[in-house]
């Protein structure tokens, strides 16, 4: 993989987004941590029955059994195998929710197919999703929470004044900020991005994305101010957030 140059400070909006449109050989700013002996040791054997291995999606270190043709896939299971792409079925209405809760199928691969889906869409691509996974934590919505912070820096930066105003994507705008900095003199392997929602506020479940294999560290805020819930501890998966607001209106 391609080192970011230490010496070169991204442009917020361009930090998170070239690792979705890169091409070959272009400079990458976020990577994974590196796959340790130490890590490596943890690995269980891969059976002996296996077609053919795989790393799984992001940056997970252990090889997989790939996962043959109409086999189940998504952003959590193993490749699927050589040839084969994971794609949510035909009709789905909503496939990028589909891929990410493990509902997608391995079908043989489609360049034309996939050139197509991403000409047309001007949100994330379903080949995306898959290879940027590790990037996001899933959020209340259907798109990913990078999604929503790109989505949001743009929305923030048409209008300064106005959507500096709004307690998440002032954060947000502060937050890219400093990121960018700070990736241009160290390789992050963890960072947090806020979780705002369409009107600019928080999300009850924010997320730190971890590039070392692991889920994110998530938690639970109040949505109007970002301020973490007494009593809500930090847990790799749903800190079931809703308990706080039973009850409330």
């Amino acid at each position: 993989m391609p080192v970011a140059p230490a010496a070169r400070a991204w442009p917020p909006l361009l930090l998170l987004a070239v690792q979705l449109g890169a091409t070959a050989g272009t400079p990458q700013p976020w990577h994974c941590a590196p796959c340790t002996p130490e890590k490596l040791a943890l690995c269980p054997p891969v059976p002996a029955s296996c077609a053919e291995t795989a790393l799984p999606a992001g940056c997970g270190c252990c090889p997989m059994c790939a996962l043959p043709q109409d086999a189940p896939c998504g952003v959590a299971t193993a490749r699927c195998a050589t040839g084969l792409s994971c794609r949510a079925a035909p009709g789905e209405e909503r496939p990028l929710h589909a891929l990410i809760r493990g509902r997608g199928v391995c079908v043989p691969t489609d360049p034309a197919a996939d050139a197509k889906e991403s000409s047309e869409s001007s949100e994330i691509t379903q080949e995306q999703l898959l290879e940027n996974f590790h990037l996001m934590v899933p959020s209340e919505e259907d798109t990913p929470i990078l999604w929503n912070a790109v989505r949001n820096y743009k929305t923030v930066r048409s209008d300064d004044s106005d959507k500096l105003k709004e307690p998440c994507r002032r954060e947000l705008h502060e937050v890219l900020a400093r990121l960018a900095e700070e990736q241009a003199s160290r390789q992050l392997y963890s960072f947090y991005l806020p979780n705002c929602n369409k009107n600019g506020f928080y999300h009850s479940r924010q997320c730190k994305t971890a590039m070392d294999g692991q889920r994110g560290l998530c938690w639970c805020v109040y949505p109007w101010n970002g301020e973490r819930i007494p009593g809500s501890v930090e847990v790799r998966g749903d800190p079931n957030c809703g308990q706080y607001f039973t009850g409330h209106s």
